[in-house]
């Protein structure tokens, strides 16, 4: 596929009219979560773009912080998804033998930092809603001995869905 406009437009037509899980969504009613979800993909490319660029050009950690201004901003679960992405990205980048390693990792920092420049108005706002403290919580009753980590996933999900809920 590569860079082939006819693949994008033919996985658009197909998940659009074939598959079931967008037009669930609608039904939930979770459109910053799509939202997020769609937004996702583009921070995966870009960070591809971090690291396959050669060399690196100086626009892409820009727009990658960009992006990730832009899913913060729009759903905090779905932020942790492309922070894990990020993680996972870093360190299989530095396992496998690459080129410059030192610039992609500063272009991955760099892009992070200035997605927290650029979403540090709503820090405030977010800090005061109280979803450290639940997040926090959520974590102390997930811990073992009792119940293992199995419970963990459900309890982070229940402290980040009282995000939403923080008056501007």
């Amino acid at each position: 596929c590569g860079d082939d406009p006819r693949a994008g437009l033919a996985a658009v037509v197909f998940a659009g009219f074939f598959y079931a899980d967008p037009g669930r969504y609608l039904n939930w009613g979770r459109y910053t979560q799509l939202c997020g979800q769609v937004i996702l993909p583009a921070i995966l490319y870009q960070l591809a773009g971090v690291w396959r660029s050669v060399p690196l050009r100086k626009v892409e950690p820009f727009l990658l912080g960009l992006l990730f201004a832009g899913l913060f901003l729009t759903h905090y679960r779905v932020s942790l998804l492309a922070c894990a992405a990020v993680l996972a990205w870093t360190i299989v980048g530095l396992v496998r033998p690459r080129a410059r390693k030192g610039a992609r990792i500063a272009g991955t920092v760099g892009s992070l930092l200035w997605a927290c420049l650029l979403t540090f108005p709503w820090w405030p706002t977010l800090v005061s809603s109280g979803i450290f403290a639940s997040l926090d919580e959520a974590v102390r009753s997930a811990a073992p001995p009792a119940g293992g980590w199995r419970n963990l996933p459900s309890a982070v999900a229940a402290a980040t869905s009282q995000i939403g809920r923080a008056h501007v």
